[in-house]
């Protein structure tokens, strides 16, 4: 029963972490491996679902054009957002979205990898300040292409 309830998720989870890393390219910067003059050929490395390990909170990421992605973000025990828009500028998508209370909310999320740091950088919402950050690790999404 062991068996099938640890080591088989673990060594999945293995499997499809290491495969990924493989193809990963390294970054000077931390955050943001995208050049922004190459985001057509190279915003796949955006797309993709986040989860949070903590409390499974999770961030999905959905390229809607060339600068362009669809932004869904779902808190444990606080809130989702659904409607947020967000463009690919100087490494990292600045978004914008609409918060339970119907007020705008925005943020910034960069990318490093299989890591997603999304930081709120407008809020109006008492229980999401501005300068909020959030962590989560990438659970599908486009590997190949890191």
């Amino acid at each position: 029963m062991l068996i099938m309830k640890v080591i088989i998720p673990v060594l999945i989870y293995l499997f499809f972490f290491i495969s990924c890393s493989n193809n990963r390219e390294s970054s000077d910067t931390g955050l943001s491996i995208i050049e922004v003059n190459d985001v057509t050929t190279s915003g796949k490395q955006y797309e993709g679902t986040f989860e949070s390990a903590d409390d499974g909170s999770s961030l999905n990421i959905e390229k809607l054009d060339s600068l362009t992605v669809k932004v869904s973000i779902g808190l444990f025990r606080l809130t989702d957002i659904e409607d947020g828009v967000g463009e690919l500028t100087n490494g990292h998508i600045k978004f914008r979205a609409t918060d339970a209370a119907g007020n705008p909310i925005g943020g910034t999320i960069g990318i490093d990898g299989d890591d997603a740091i999304l930081t709120f950088t407008e809020s109006t919402w008492e229980y999401i300040p501005s300068g909020t950050t959030f962590h989560f690790v990438r659970k599908s999404g486009f590997c190949d292409s890191l």
